[in-house]
């Protein structure tokens, strides 16, 4: 099985040493309900480890030349938009732009310009984005409001879990919810 983890660690803190070190045992302390869903854990290869950046194409509007999906705008892969975006992207092309393009010669840098003025796109490009930056604060803001956001998303992760699994489960939510007051 192939296992990624998406965190928001300084390439230079001690805990991403510790996980180049020893993978499994770093992963098992820093997620103690680990060993229960994967009792084998073993590492059988080398971390790729890879910062995640968000970066944007500047200057794209060029004569003959489209850059789509994250070539264009990259995403967090937290929040999952980054194919979404891409969809949107070849969708606005294949529907909109394309056919509009092949409807006259030549494919100037206005023509490309409309794709990447689309408002379809830079409505897809700008909340992908916002997810991102969401995506991140919610894992590593300590303000009063991002732990209250992080407690109410555990207590409703909990819910859907106890949900699927019954009144075992149930309780599991009910001592979340105790633990949260006290």
């Amino acid at each position: 099985m192939r296992a990624n983890l998406f965190c928001y660690r300084d390439p230079g803190d001690a805990w991403v040493a510790d996980l180049r070190r020893d993978p499994a045992a770093t992963l098992r302390a820093t997620m103690p309900r680990l060993p229960a869903a994967c009792p084998d854990l073993a590492v059988a290869g080398p971390l790729e480890i890879r910062p995640i950046d968000l970066v944007r194409t500047e200057e794209v509007e060029r004569d003959g030349l489209v850059v789509i999906g994250d070539a264009f705008q990259t995403a967090c892969p937290i929040p999952g938009t980054g194919v979404g975006k891409l969809l949107t992207d070849v969708d606005r092309l294949a529907n909109v732009h394309v056919p509009a393009w092949l409807a006259t010669p030549g494919m100037s840098r206005d023509k490309i310009a409309a794709f990447y003025g689309d408002p379809v796109k830079k409505a897809c490009d700008a909340e992908s984005l916002r997810l991102s930056h969401y995506a991140r604060s919610l894992a590593v803001e300590s303000g009063a409001v991002w732990r209250a956001r992080r407690l109410r998303n555990r207590v409703a992760r909990t819910a859907a879990y106890a949900a699927r699994g019954g009144w075992k489960a149930v309780a599991s939510v009910v001592q979340a919810l105790m633990l949260a007051g006290g």
